[in-house]
């Protein structure tokens, strides 16, 4: 059997703390490879309900997988958040040569890699705890090798997100 289909624990997970602690987690791995990392989180005070042991997981295989791709004399890496439509988009984008169109189509099935030393698994392993928490992972295959962009979307804990205070302008 790949993955036993484990009830994660649930509660909510304010977005901008699952990644910054998934960064923390993965800094060292950031620096041994001299990587740049950008982030661009507009996310602040939305929330999402999972697991936050395998949530961190998923953005951490992530964020090793676009290291591992990155050619040496290009070292970038970022990652995103954004709302749309009461989903939370997490995206991950590297400046390594990004995905062809059979590999984005293979990405997710267990045991395929373009990797040399690659195992295949990461990628469904993150499909299969998302899926858990009602959300998906998509690749975008790359045109002219401009890098790998991954892409998460969770859903919007949307009462965690009406209890932030709204401005009110003068």
């Amino acid at each position: 059997m790949f993955m036993t289909r484990v009830e994660p624990d649930r509660m909510p997970l304010p977005v901008n703390a699952l990644i910054g602690k998934a960064i923390h987690l993965i800094q060292n791995e950031l620096g041994a490879n001299s990587v740049r990392l950008t982030t661009v989180l507009e996310t602040d005070g939305a929330a999402i309900v999972g697991d936050r042991i395998l949530l961190q997981q998923v953005i951490i295989n992530l964020m090793n997988n676009a290291i591992q791709a990155i050619a040496p004399d290009k070292r970038a890496l970022s990652v995103r958040t954004a709302i749309s439509d009461e989903t939370v988009i997490i995206t991950v984008t590297d400046s390594g040569p990004g995905f062809s169109e059979e590999a984005a189509k293979k990405a997710f099935e267990p045991f395929y890699t373009t990797k040399a030393a690659g195992m295949g698994r990461g990628l469904a392993m993150c499909r299969t705890i998302l899926a858990v928490h009602d959300g998906d992972i998509r690749v975008k295959p790359s045109e002219a090798q401009a890098g790998g962009d991954v892409t998460v979307r969770l859903p919007l804990n949307v009462t965690a997100l009406a209890e932030i205070p709204v401005p009110v302008e003068a």
